[in-house]
């Protein structure tokens, strides 16, 4: 009984961690396992090398889409960081109107992130996207 009661966290979270290693982790290594093999629309299980990968590193195209991705994701962390510390100065200030900035902020950023959690995440993807299939457009 002494067993059961110290180790019934562990009992309860296990299957949660169980089904966290197989959709997540096993995709993962699916995913791995398919870019090896010669699939296209459909999976094809037979292993075909680094010949894919070689093609894909060989077209200037792939190199634009990652010196985009670059500038983009070096750009958006500074913003990013540069708008945290803006507003951290801001609600650090001893002024008159703090209480209406702070409540007017949380408030927003919880309105925000429960009704559009994905919002952010799905708009940062798009535009990768966007660079990948369009990556004759540069920065440079």
């Amino acid at each position: 009984m002494f067993w059961l009661k110290r180790n019934l966290p562990r009992l309860v979270i296990a299957p949660s961690f169980g089904v966290l290693a197989w959709f997540v982790y096993g995709f993962i290594l699916w995913t791995i396992y398919i870019s090896f093999t010669k699939s296209k629309l459909l999976p094809v299980y037979d292993i075909w090398g680094l010949d894919q990968y070689f093609r894909l590193w060989s077209m200037p195209r792939w190199h634009v889409a990652v010196e985009n991705l670059f500038i983009f994701t070096t750009l958006f962390i500074v913003f990013c960081i540069f708008i945290g510390i803006l507003l951290a100065i801001l609600l650090d200030q001893k002024n008159k109107s703090r209480g209406f900035f702070k409540n007017n902020l949380f408030i927003s950023n919880g309105i925000i992130f429960y009704c559009n959690r994905y919002c952010l995440e799905m708009d940062v993807k798009s535009i990768v996207r966007y660079w990948k299939i369009c990556s004759r457009f540069r920065f440079c």
